[in-house]
């Protein structure tokens, strides 16, 4: 059982003191001084042993309960499946793009409001990209695989 009530988070939220409360098992109330109070799971990687903090959410938006039950459930993917949370936010708010198609998906968008032959843009890029590396994942394209050349640029399959 925590160390917290929700009498004493609300207490604790109004004094506004720039501290951390532990509740126990590594949950954290955060009462910054600015900005609203927040929870957040403090725990040791398996791979790196490194001490992480991961901010689960504002106060005002995840009870005492839920707190507990997420860093609960965070506290077992760490510990049965070696994960890291924060690491794995890192990669979801990375990029949104997966693949060179959505990329230039995104990208043709721009382009059409722009100018008059976005048709033919999209055209070469059909015609010399797409069909040979549009579907791979943007992390696994590299230089080997694209080469620029005099008279535009050239796809390699790979």
């Amino acid at each position: 059982m925590g160390k917290l009530h929700d009498k004493t988070v609300k207490k604790l939220i109004k004094e506004k003191p720039s501290v951390r409360h532990a509740d126990g098992n590594g949950l954290y109330l955060m009462t910054p001084k600015r900005g609203d109070a927040y929870w957040m799971l403090r725990y040791t990687t398996l791979a790196t042993k490194l001490r992480r903090e991961y901010t689960i959410g504002k106060v005002d938006d995840w009870s005492l309960a839920d707190a507990r039950d997420e860093a609960a459930k965070l506290r077992l993917a760490i510990k049965r499946e070696g994960a890291d949370p924060v690491q794995e936010r890192q990669k979801v708010n990375q990029n949104p793009f997966k693949t060179l198609n959505d990329l230039y998906a995104d990208y043709y968008e721009l382009r059409k409001r722009e100018i008059a032959s976005h048709h033919k843009e999209k055209s070469l890029y059909e015609r010399e990209v797409a069909w040979r590396i549009g579907k791979v994942e943007l992390e696994k394209i590299g230089s080997s695989q694209i080469s620029v050349k005099q008279a535009g640029f050239a796809v390699k399959a790979g």
